[in-house]
């Protein structure tokens, strides 16, 4: 009998061994109130898990309008029109947000003027640079700061100050991500294309690599992509590369603290689609939505992820449509399928037989 009841507590003490899969995705639906019809995106997430993003309604089969949203504690509220704007008496724009921070500001820009600005509180509050240029503002951090596009190079907006991320003679660059501390990742072009990712720290900018693109995570680590490879830098210095064995090239879209990147791709199988990169390995991210979920024909977006595993984005009102609604894809980890269960089974089966072998009745 201990021999049995060895074999059994063996059995069960293995099952604590079993390595997590990766995470199974749920789609939650954003759902813009009172219309006959709405089709949008949700573009960022902050760490709350507060997001903003852009819709289309149909309010009636023959009115359709749109603009920008934010979701913040549960609450769907429309961005409303910036109003006149500035050097244009009456006239009006439809907002295109593009981030959104834990106290609710959103950074984006004007649909048609291209007119840089910060929404908060209900307010806008218009950003040029020095002379009137347009900007495009795309990443705000918890204390306000902002990064964006301005003609010919990135942009920081710090205290009302606008300062230029220059990478050199010939380059331009582009705002790819902005962390806490005022840190910002920008993308060089030159005539050929993308020449690489720098990291401008206030004071300088330094070439991390030729990379395509790249992100920060909450800790300040950074996520660079280029090719197939993936690398992580840590913020000692270190630096890991992985290679996304199948696929010909990847791009990032979004980094965690927990370690997880999510990106898209492209295979020699498909033109593209979207990975999740967690515990060293990837994933093609549609094999990862839980039963149900996504149906197949579906059509999805992913655009930013936060540290409790949110994803913003889009996915297809049904297979059979071409236009996507605004979701949060949420995350619940679970182990291997039915292997537990197997193995507590064989457990029981296992104690019973050795029972009923000494004459000790089980009920079944």
């Amino acid at each position: 009998m201990r021999g049995l009841l060895w074999l059994a507590v063996s059995l069960l003490s293995s099952v604590s061994g079993l390595h997590a899969q990766m995470p199974t995705y749920y789609v939650e639906r954003v759902n813009h109130p009172g219309t006959f019809n709405a089709l949008g995106r949700a573009l960022a997430i902050s760490p709350s898990g507060s997001i903003t993003g852009d819709y289309i309604t149909q309010t009636s089969p023959s009115s359709v309008s749109g603009s920008g949203f934010t979701l913040i504690g549960g609450i769907y509220t429309t961005m409303p029109s910036p109003g006149d704007i500035p050097g244009k008496p009456g006239t009006s724009d439809v907002p295109t947000p593009r981030d959104i921070n834990d106290s609710g500001a959103v950074v984006g820009y004007t649909l048609s003027g291209g007119l840089g600005f910060i929404y908060a509180n209900g307010t806008y509050q218009f950003l040029t640079m020095p002379g009137g240029a347009s900007v495009e503002p795309s990443k705000i951090n918890a204390s306000g700061q902002v990064a964006g596009d301005a003609p010919g190079n990135a942009f920081l907006y710090s205290a009302g100050t606008m300062t230029i991320i220059d990478a050199g003679t010939g380059l331009q660059t582009r705002a790819l991500d902005l962390d806490n501390s005022g840190r910002v990742l920008v993308k060089a072009i030159n005539g050929s294309g993308v020449e690489g990712v720098y990291l401008y720290d206030g004071s300088s900018t330094n070439r991390l690599g030729s990379f395509g693109s790249a992100a920060f995570n909450s800790a300040g680590e950074i996520a660079a992509a280029s090719g197939n490879q993936l690398t992580i830098f840590s913020t000692t210095g270190g630096e890991e590369s992985f290679t996304a064995g199948n696929f010909t090239s990847i791009s990032v879209l979004g980094f965690n603290a927990l370690g997880e990147v999510i990106g898209s791709y492209s295979s020699p199988s498909q033109s593209g689609g979207y990975f999740l990169f967690a515990d060293g390995e990837f994933s093609d991210f549609r094999n990862l939505f839980a039963p149900g979920q996504y149906p197949t024909g579906s059509r999805y977006l992913l655009t930013d992820i936060n540290d409790a595993g949110e994803i913003s984005g889009s996915i297809s009102l049904n297979a059979s449509s071409g236009f996507n609604q605004a979701a949060i894809f949420t995350t619940t980890p679970v182990p291997e399928p039915g292997v537990p269960a197997l193995l507590i089974g064989g457990a029981c089966v296992v104690l019973a037989a050795g029972l009923r072998s000494r004459g000790i009745r089980t009920n079944s």
